[in-house]
């Protein structure tokens, strides 16, 4: 049975081989954790839900929104200027 083939050495003037393109996410990952993309996103929800009950009239506190109701309201918020 024959020796496998060694492959061929590299030059040393050529650049190494690039990693594959990363995505969107891989990206964004980089810039913000997703913990903090979480928190902003109530963060504007509650801006934003605040905002509209106050200006209804009606106490924003009275109403007990969780959590899952703020991030619900916050893609409102945060393409409203859009």
């Amino acid at each position: 049975m024959p020796a496998p083939e060694e492959p061929p050495p590299r030059s040393t003037t050529e650049p190494p081989p690039r990693p594959p393109k990363s995505g969107l996410l891989d990206k964004a990952a980089h810039i913000a954790a997703p913990g903090t993309v979480a928190r902003l996103l109530s963060y504007f929800g509650n801006v934003y839900q605040r905002a509209y009950y106050t200006t209804l009239g009606v106490i924003p506190e009275d109403l007990q929104f969780s959590v899952q109701a703020m991030l619900a309201e916050s893609p409102d918020a945060v393409f409203l200027p859009l």
